[in-house]
């Protein structure tokens, strides 16, 4: 999908989003763990580019939720 403010896709606008720093592959809400909020908010955005789209294919789907829960309990540090 285009983005159609900047013309950019939405796996362009993850990937720049994670270059950044800011949002970590796993840690989408940016509380700096991932946690049950990380989870439901993979749940909310299926099927959506989100912040909780952490492989960055532009896609909000079960392998982020796979991501999510393989780092589960981890703090982010940055």
């Amino acid at each position: 999908m285009t983005n159609l403010m900047t013309g950019a896709t939405d796996k362009e606008i993850g990937r720049l989003l994670m270059s950044t720093g800011l949002v970590k592959y796993d840690d989408g809400n940016l509380d700096k763990q991932v946690d049950r909020k990380d989870r439901q908010g993979v749940h909310a955005n299926n099927g959506l580019s989100s912040v909780f789209d952490f492989n960055a294919d532009g896609i909000t789907d079960a392998a982020d939720l796979q991501i999510a829960e393989e780092n589960f309990g981890k703090v982010c540090m940055p």
